[in-house]
């Protein structure tokens, strides 16, 4: 959907970009957008608090320490309270031995931007590059730089994405050495790396270029360019003033009708169990199906046919026990990645035997049956 707002519109000259901004692109053009357009007074008022932003100055302030520079933390308690500094300061300690990770390298800045010229795109036109830490290392007698990215989230993007993209590009026209990406989740201690050759990166060249010179265009146009609603809607400081609010709206409503509808079948379960039982108990089973599942009523002029499937699933027997207990418990050990992937579902019978068998987790087996209108398939 696009729309033309000419009072806010203001024809504006783009000379530069940024990681942060192509994602922000990519994510809604009508908010990238407006952030040129506003001032950084309006977009910083409207953030409220972050761990993560925490987490990442104190994880400079300890690269820092590994050069003899000091790291002035003293402003973080103008934002954050002073235990949770302390414990976010803590955890990451336990974490991550910078030492170690920065071992047998030459740390070229911390959190220090650079740039290079793209007169593709345009006349002194920039592609401006900020990653956290940057750092030459010799492997197998081969020099590389080496772009660290800090990420404070439990989960770590394992995938070379825009971010992983455009930070080796930048790295490798600077410098001109192959460039080793890192992702370190300074929460966990996980690290997720990446070679990029400089026949890769030139390969991928072309694409890049023309995202930065789409980004460019829509960014000088004066006609506002269109959204793209998702979950970042919610937190939008434009949301105001931007179609997309009729989105969040919708959002919110869908958001109650799927809370009534858990409610209301929450309500009906049991009713909805003992007429299944009573189907199971007084159904004459005529045949099988290829998986063995019982038929409640013979296949319908041989095609379709009542199904009784049962299956097993898993889940705590205790209140007492959440999942974020479970994740502190695993995410320095090597089960970590077998419980991780079965949070967002239903504990699957691999994370079962690990919580069980290993940590003694209070867990149980619960075994469901549904009844399904199927269709026979013939040989």
């Amino acid at each position: 959907m696009k729309f033309i707002n000419k009072k806010e519109s203001k024809t504006k000259r783009v000379s530069s970009t940024s990681k942060s901004r192509l994602a922000q692109f990519g994510r809604c053009p009508l908010r990238a957008y407006k952030s040129l357009r506003s001032t950084k007074e309006n977009i910083e008022n409207a953030r409220i608090l972050d761990i993560g932003i925490l987490a990442h100055e104190i994880a400079a302030s300890k690269m820092f320490a590994l050069i003899d520079q000091e790291y002035n933390l003293e402003k973080l308690t103008e934002r954050y309270p002073l235990d949770v500094i302390y414990e976010v300061q803590n955890d990451i300690g336990k974490r991550v031995d910078f030492e170690r990770l920065m071992k047998d390298q030459v740390i070229i800045n911390i959190e220090e931007s650079f740039s290079i010229e793209l007169p593709e795109i345009g006349e002194n036109f920039r592609l401006i590059a900020k990653p956290d830490a940057l750092t030459y290392r010799d492997i197998n007698g081969e020099q590389y730089i080496c772009v660290y990215e800090w990420k404070s989230g439990f989960s770590l993007n394992a995938e070379v994405d825009t971010e992983a993209l455009t930070y080796a590009y930048a790295a490798h026209k600077n410098f001109g050495l192959p460039v080793l990406f890192n992702r370190v989740n300074i929460r966990t201690g996980k690290i997720w790396s990446h070679e990029f050759s400089p026949q890769s990166l030139s390969d991928i060249e072309p694409m890049l270029l023309s995202l930065i010179k789409r980004y460019k265009e829509e960014m000088e146009s004066d006609i506002t360019p269109e959204f793209k609603p998702g979950a970042h809607c919610q937190n939008c400081p434009f949301i105001t003033k931007c179609e997309g609010r009729k989105y969040v709206s919708t959002l919110k409503q869908k958001y109650k009708t799927v809370l009534w509808a858990k409610e209301l079948a929450k309500k009906y379960e049991s009713e909805v169990k003992e007429a299944a039982a009573h189907v199971l108990a007084n159904a004459v089973p005529s045949e099988t199906d290829q998986f063995g599942n019982q038929v409640l009523l013979p296949f319908f002029e041989g095609k379709y046919g009542a199904v009784a499937e049962i299956s097993t699933g898993y889940q705590l027997s205790t209140r007492k026990v959440k999942k974020s207990d479970i994740i502190a418990l695993l995410r320095d050990t090597e089960d970590f990645d077998i419980i991780a992937n079965s949070l967002d579902i239903k504990f699957n019978e691999a994370a079962y035997n690990v919580l069980v068998n290993k940590y003694k987790v209070p867990m149980k087996e619960v075994v469901r049956t549904s009844i399904k209108i199927k269709e026979k398939e013939t040989d």
